[in-house]
């Protein structure tokens, strides 16, 4: 198990590793739009709603990868005055809750993306750029985050 565990989370980081240069194709993406605009007065259509696409996948991307870090933020002013007990019954809950939000984000993800493609749904607009590719992306990396948030509270990362 200890294994499989090991397994998610070299996923997670070679994933979050490799989607890490998206900020730069957006700042790339940016810089040609605003080049073309102000300095020959010719603005493209597609910029931003593709800078749109990729910082939601960076934000999906990113999520995991700070959660294999265990690197989210925490408020634990009550948290660190708890018993031994009481830290595992309250990180069992938080456990169940986000098992919970990530099954019925899987679900209704996989539901919305799924129906995008049946429709092909495309962006209205001068720029019809099609919109299904990152809502399939949502139930497919939920699924990772799932992954990764119950192997890091077997393997007691999250402490």
């Amino acid at each position: 198990m200890k294994k499989l565990f090991k397994g998610i989370h070299v996923v997670s980081q070679k994933v979050g590793n490799i989607f890490s240069f998206l900020p730069l194709i957006m700042m790339c993406v940016i810089s040609y739009e605003v080049l073309g605009r102000y300095l020959f007065g010719n603005p493209t259509k597609w910029a931003w709603l593709t800078n749109k696409q990729i910082f939601g996948a960076f934000i999906l991307f990113a999520g995991v990868y700070t959660l294999s870090e265990a690197a989210h933020i925490r408020i634990e002013i009550f948290y660190d005055r708890f018993s031994p007990k009481m830290k595992m019954f309250s990180r069992i809950i938080a456990l169940l809750l986000f098992i919970f939000f990530f099954v019925c984000l899987i679900w209704q993800g996989a539901w919305m993306g799924l129906e995008s493609l049946a429709v092909k749904e495309k962006a209205t607009g001068f720029f019809p750029m099609p919109l299904y590719p990152l809502k399939l992306l949502i139930p497919i990396v939920s699924c990772l985050f799932l992954l990764e948030g119950i192997a890091l509270f077997f393997m007691g990362k999250d402490e």
